[in-house]
């Protein structure tokens, strides 16, 4: 790294310690996510802009308007690029992101969405039946083996589900043991074949023996 490099980057770290999130003068006492600090900030930027201006006398979100005029338009879509990855909304309407499945609102199945993390959460972008780009829905990000699928996604369906779950056809006894520690080891089995997760027969036997050690509870 060049001295120039190494300098512009700690000149952001101080910028941010001391401005964006000040150690005397933070927004809210304590931050419980990313998404409470991005509240806070947009309701502290709509306090500033409505205040007058020491020089102009006037307040920012007044200016504005006028500076508008004077402003290139912006393209009506932003790049690509700006939208995160693209994935393609499965038959039983979720995405994947991360191993980990996410449900999509209705009426989005086999089309092309963008997914991007910001923050604690995955915002996933599509298409309305105009064909504008807005943002269908935002989850809390999860870890594999435990999907964000939501009831309202699914209104046609009982018990929120977006396609009848087939039954388990156990075949060893092996099976029925992992089975018999509980239901999250059914949902475990569901979400890890639809996944393709290696070495499956592996892990249920472990988590056979770890049941038996401590418990299913645990």
């Amino acid at each position: 790294m060049t001295a120039y490099a190494k300098g512009g980057s700690e000149a952001t770290v101080r910028v941010a310690k001391a401005d964006l999130v000040p150690t005397e003068a933070n927004l809210l006492l304590a931050y419980g996510s990313f998404k409470e600090l991005v509240v806070a900030c947009e309701e502290q930027m709509e306090i500033l802009n409505s205040r007058l201006h020491r020089e102009t006398r006037r307040p920012p979100v007044e200016m504005l308007i006028e500076e508008r005029q004077h402003l290139h338009t912006l393209p009506p879509e932003p790049y690509a690029a700006a939208l995160g990855e693209t994935r393609t909304v499965r038959q039983n309407q979720v995405v994947r992101w991360g191993d980990v499945p996410y449900s999509t609102p209705p009426g989005h199945v086999g089309q092309e969405v963008w997914c991007r993390v910001e923050g604690e959460e995955l915002v996933i972008v599509g298409r309305d039946r105009s064909g504008y780009l807005v943002e269908i829905i935002r989850h809390e990000l999860s870890t594999p083996g435990r999907p964000r699928i939501l009831d309202e996604h699914y209104p046609n369906h009982p018990n929120g589900r977006g396609i009848k779950q087939p039954e388990l056809r156990l075949r060893t006894a092996a099976e029925q043991s992992f089975l018999d520690i509980g239901p999250g080891a059914e949902r475990w089995l569901r979400t890890a074949a639809a996944g393709g997760v290696s070495r499956m027969r592996a892990k249920m036997s472990r988590a056979v023996e770890q049941a038996a050690l401590y418990g299913a509870t645990a």
